[in-house]
């Protein structure tokens, strides 16, 4: 328990939580003065808050759903039902909503005389719904297949133009960044001219900031990795959030919201469980491998001293617990030899913290040190020994590892999910640090992730998929950026360049340009008429590269590759 004295998850001032935060950077006034956003309270009795409309928005967007066609890591199958970025997504949100309420259950009722102001369950309610809300949007602005499709924007404008930092965002551009992207996709909407605008809270915006600066101060401070969350060409909208913002989080001075640390957190834990639990099910790996894999790992990690030995030893039983819910008896033989090889404990388990409220105690017979029997705890070996092993053949008994897998992934999860609550309930954590995330638990994440990149992301199998990106995001910039860019006006007088009427560039150009959803083609015209000076050439071209990026990154997987062959099979 927290101490009742200092501010704590159930206080207001732990989360910075203020009222004024509930307002909007967009007003929405009611009636006859609201040409476009629906004055959502009018619809409802039962007193729905601000940010319960942000959760409804983007939980009906159109954003949020262009994610089910989005590749997570493997790309969607009838067969395995693997996560999309969609379903990813979700898991985000309920992984940090358990975050959350685990971090209200671990503190104490605050002192009455301590000064500070205790949450109501309205106001808990609307702060779960801000981070819920930043957790569906988090991911909104990435473009199709994974990681590697930001990857691929970025080589490509490499190829273009050296990112010298001279011309204005051409950062942006080489540097392309999902999150600042989906960052932008709240700030705009991606519906200004269909009535349908996002328009989120101050609350849930600053839910969302992962990296309070833009890419010229990210390449400043980590040149190898480059994360930010601002685009230049939001910069005027950015500094209206931070202005907005300021009494409750300094944005504008490198500041996070608590609840954007709760979201960094429910992310990691969702792809670093969920990808393994996926890359197992698609065969790219067996429980014999990534049990050896992860004790070899360990094995490094000890003799180099890297981590606590809480740390360590927290590991180890995670891996032991994979051998014994979801290894056979050569596995489940093979752990233990290590651990008596490294001369660990037999009170292993009892000594390698809570995995999870609880869980310790169920786990363990009597406190003994050592896992329930086969009676108590249904094992594979268990399933094995009922007399199924030998009706069996390898594709049958591997399906039936998998609930087993499965099982395991959830214990980890829950793990994860209680260390996190357990780190960001100290009122000292600025999460600086993916270390400070985690605690006693930095080297479990740590290692899930190890076992994805080598299994999995540098296998001859992603491989492949990330040359079919590559060939394909590359294509389709390589059509629509130069025909957006004849747009370009060279002088102020209006002239019929324009991506919404398109008169004066080649008939090519224009049928690219007309296959970009209009409401991507409006937000720039309404910028470059409301631009004051006037964009130039260098401006027009990086607004309109970055229009090319909005409809782009909006594309699912099949569809770009359904574009790119629509367009190239032409010739």
């Amino acid at each position: 328990m927290t101490n009742a004295k200092m501010p704590n998850a159930k206080t207001a001032s732990f989360w910075n939580f203020d009222e004024a935060m509930l307002e909007r950077l967009v007003e929405e006034p009611e009636g006859a003065a609201n040409g476009q956003l629906l004055p959502m309270q009018k619809y409802y009795k039962h007193g729905v808050s601000a940010c319960e409309i942000d959760y409804m928005r983007a939980m009906l967007s159109m954003p949020l759903r262009g994610l089910q066609g989005k590749t997570q890591v493997f790309p969607m199958d009838r067969e395995h039902f693997v996560r999309s970025r969609l379903t990813h997504t979700l898991e985000v949100a309920v992984n940090a909503a358990e975050i959350f309420d685990e971090m209200l259950a671990k503190a104490d009722d605050p002192n009455p005389d301590c000064g500070q102001t205790v949450l109501t369950e309205k106001q808990i309610q609307t702060l779960r719904y801000a981070l819920m809300t930043a957790c569906l949007l988090h991911d909104a602005g990435n473009p199709p297949f994974g990681h590697f499709g930001e990857e691929t924007i970025r080589d490509w404008f490499n190829q273009r133009d050296a990112a010298s930092g001279e011309a204005f965002g051409d950062l942006d551009l080489c540097y392309f960044e999902g999150n600042a992207n989906s960052l932008r996709m709240a700030l705009r909407g991606t519906g200004l001219y269909d009535g349908r605008r996002l328009n989120p809270t101050l609350l849930t915006l600053c839910a969302m900031v992962k990296y309070p600066w833009d890419a010229r101060e990210a390449v400043a401070r980590k040149p190898k990795k480059v994360k930010y969350n601002y685009f230049a060409s939001d910069s005027k909208r950015v500094e209206e959030l931070q202005r907005a913002s300021k009494k409750a989080v300094g944005l504008s001075d490198r500041e996070r919201s608590k609840l954007s640390l709760v979201m960094e957190a429910a992310d990691d834990v969702s792809y670093a469980t969920g990808d393994f639990e996926d890359a197992f099910r698609k065969g790219m790996f067996t429980v014999d491998e990534a049990v050896s894999f992860m004790a070899k790992r360990w094995l490094s990690w000890s003799d180099e001293g890297r981590f606590s030995k809480k740390c360590r030893q927290n590991t180890l039983t995670l891996i032991y617990l994979l051998s014994f819910i979801a290894g056979d008896e050569e596995d489940y033989e093979w752990m233990n030899n290590f651990i008596s090889g490294v001369q660990e404990d037999d009170n292993l388990i009892a000594k390698g913290g809570r995995i999870g409220p609880h869980y310790a105690d169920y786990l363990l017979a009597n406190g003994g040190g050592y896992p329930r029997g086969s009676d108590t705890v249904h094992t594979f070996r268990k399933a094995l020994a009922d007399g199924s092993d030998g009706k069996l053949d390898a594709a049958q008994r591997r399906q039936m590892q998998e609930t087993y897998v499965g099982r395991w992934v959830d214990v980890v999860r829950a793990w994860l999910r209680y260390s996190v609550a357990c780190s960001l309930s100290r009122p000292d954590v600025d999460g600086e640090k993916e270390a400070d995330l985690f605690g006693d638990h930095y080297a479990t994440i740590m290692l899930l992730k190890d076992v994805l990149e080598h299994f999995v992301y540098t296998s001859p199998e992603n491989a492949k998929l990330n040359a079919r990106a590559e060939t394909v995001l590359k294509g389709l910039l390589d059509k629509f950026v130069p025909a957006a860019e004849e747009c370009i006006q060279e002088n102020e007088a209006k002239s019929g360049k324009s991506p919404i009427n398109p008169e004066g560039i080649s008939s090519t150009a224009a049928s690219l340009i007309a296959l970009i959803p209009m409401r991507y083609r409006l937000d720039y015209e309404s910028a470059l008429n409301a631009s004051e000076p006037r964009w130039d050439a260098d401006r027009q071209r990086y607004e309109l590269d970055m229009m090319v990026l909005d409809f782009v990154s909006s594309l699912p997987d099949d569809y770009a590759v359904q574009l790119y062959n629509d367009l190239y099979e032409a010739k």
